[in-house]
């Protein structure tokens, strides 16, 4: 099957930028090696001579016939024969690339300098912001979010991932997050080491057009307004059901009789796939609730805006939107019927239980959980921590199989309410909450155990290191005993509380902040003249912390005396 629409892509591509499409600049270098070396050493190796004259009046051309909203249209194409099926992903394709060349203008490879001249000539603008505004309209992003909810699996998936692609290039995440690794310093090659120290990746600013026109924010807000669509296109309530059978315990079984169970490379069979168009929207509520207006990453917030500040006032405003759908009737909501949005939260922590390997899925809970953690959103955390249980289950999970895939990320969740409590006052939801809960309390000393083991280097293995005087450590087993005798970690008397004493897993650590959690610190304040802003409440009864419940009972007495 054939598509006009990828050379559309190239030809919209080379009239709006300049530049040949990357397909058709590869196929030109490839075509003439020799022009290809003469334009490596140009740094000008796709530019096509257009006038500014003439680009200004072909984007001018495209907006007016509104290009964008075309593509949308054809990605909502209706039809479910295989030309359709194929119209519809390429026309997302088409749509993604087009965003993506015209919205940022290509950067200079690594290590070589960008004069202000070239700065400011890949920042004129062309009337690229007339040409990409369609994006930021409400008509746009209800017409995807509609197809996602209404249109046809294919048509859907292909929605779901333009809406993902679109919000991830006007945010630049996509920018930030997909660059190509570094060369490794440690890299025998000498050349190669001295080339990798040079590398600062942080240095070079990407221009993007969509953030500099104003897009992205008005993006995020149209996003928010049909977030009701986004999370009835998730349907997490429809495979929670659908459990993962692990098929290494006996009593589980296959469960492969009738061939409706799709079986997995790691030991296990699943009754219904968790689909990528999922796995995109998911993905797309996490950059929603990871927005910042200010184009600010988490962990430079100030400390006015640490517990949930000005910083994270977009992500406030669509956790509440979120926060003010109806709990579904499995959390003892009402069955209100199926064309309503259910809050999402119950269903998403159930997913994290109910299919372990899904990898890519614990990436996504955790940025929704790190969301709700740095807006310190009470309704929210109620929902995720109290009413699902999440802490007594995510324990239960950790001790009944060590060797569980979805370990990793029980464990790094339980670690970010335990540094987020850390900065809270006793009066706030989560810390009483924690305080209150037997089996939280009883779990922290193999939590921190746990936690420091996997930032032990080697992972807890005695690494041996040369002493004072490298090279001169004896052969065989004297030798090696010497070695591991030398290593800092378990020298001296008393090494495992030495070993402990000098990995630091709280507020302000390395570990804090590799875990997103770098600009919280600790509470300090006075704990009798903190403020009670924050609703206090029961939550022992739940999940077998009795605590609250005793203290009541106290203070009564107290007042018949």
């Amino acid at each position: 099957l054939e598509s006009p629409l990828p050379v559309v892509a190239a030809i919209v591509t080379t009239g709006c930028t300049g530049r040949l499409a990357p397909g058709a600049a590869a196929e030109q270098r490839a075509a003439n090696p020799m022009m290809m070396q003469q334009q490596q050493l140009l740094q000008n190796d796709n530019t096509v001579h257009i006038s500014k004259g003439h680009r200004r009046k072909f984007v001018r051309s495209l907006a007016d016939w509104e290009l964008l909203t075309r593509l949308a249209d054809c990605i909502d194409h209706p039809g479910t024969d295989e030309s359709a099926m194929y119209r519809s992903e390429a026309a997302c394709d088409a749509l993604l690339n087009i965003v993506d060349n015209i919205g940022f203008p290509p950067m200079p490879p690594p290590g070589v300098a960008l004069d202000a001249k070239k700065k400011k000539e890949m920042e004129e603008s062309f009337g690229e912001d007339q040409l990409l505004a369609p994006l930021a309209t409400d008509e746009f992003i209800h017409h995807l979010t509609n197809c996602v909810t209404g249109g046809s699996l294919n048509n859907s998936t292909s929605a779901s991932r333009a809406l993902l692609g679109l919000f991830d290039l006007a945010t630049g995440r996509s920018k930030n997050h997909s660059a190509p690794p570094a060369l490794d310093a440690a890299d025998t090659d000498e050349v190669a080491a001295k080339a990798a120290q040079a590398v600062d990746e942080s240095s070079v600013e990407v221009v993007n057009k969509i953030k500099k026109s104003g897009l992205t924010s008005l993006m995020q807000k149209r996003l928010v307004a049909n977030i009701d669509l986004l999370v009835r296109g998730m349907d997490v309530y429809g495979i929670a059901d659908g459990e993962a059978a692990d098929t290494r315990k006996e009593d589980r079984g296959d469960g492969d009789t009738d061939g409706s169970v799709i079986r997995h490379p790691g030991h296990y069979v699943i009754k219904r796939p968790f689909t990528s168009r999922r796995l995109h929207l998911i993905s797309l509520l996490a950059d929603i609730l990871d927005f910042d207006c200010d184009g600010n990453s988490d962990d430079k917030m100030s400390d006015d805006e640490n517990k949930g500040g000005d910083g994270f006032t977009s992500a406030r405003e669509a956790i509440d939107v979120i926060n003010d759908f109806p709990l579904p009737p499995s959390m003892g909501g009402d069955d209100i019927g199926e064309d309503v949005s259910y809050n999402p939260f119950p269903g998403l922590v159930d997913l994290l239980f109910a299919y372990p390997e899904n990898n890519l899925y614990q990436i996504q809970f955790y940025r929704l959980l790190h969301s709700l953690c740095m807006t310190n959103h009470e309704g929210a955390l109620k929902i995720v921590v109290q009413k699902t249980k999440f802490v007594g289950r995510a324990i239960k999970a950790i001790k009944n199989d060590p060797t569980a895939s979805n370990k990793g990320v029980l464990l790094r969740c339980l670690n970010a309410l335990r540094l987020l409590s850390q900065s809270l006052s006793s009066h706030s939801f989560l810390r009483h909450y924690l305080d209150s809960h037997d089996g939280w309390k009883a779990f922290q000393d193999t939590l921190r155990k746990i936690t420091m083991e996997q930032q032990r280097p080697g992972g807890g293995i005695p690494m041996p290191q040369a002493g004072p005087t490298p090279g001169m450590l004896n052969s065989g087993v004297s030798g090696l005993v010497e070695a591991i005798n030398s290593n800092p970690l378990i020298a001296g008397e008393g090494g495992g509380e030495k070993e402990e004493g000098e990995i630091d897993i709280d507020l302000g650590s390395e570990y804090a902040a590799d875990i997103g959690f770098g600009a919280l610190s600790p509470f300090t304040g006075d704990e009798e003249d903190a403020p009670a802003g924050n609703e206090i409440t029961s939550s022992g009864k739940e999940e077998g912390g009795g605590s609250s419940a005793k203290k009541k009972k106290k203070s009564k007495k107290k007042k018949k005396r």
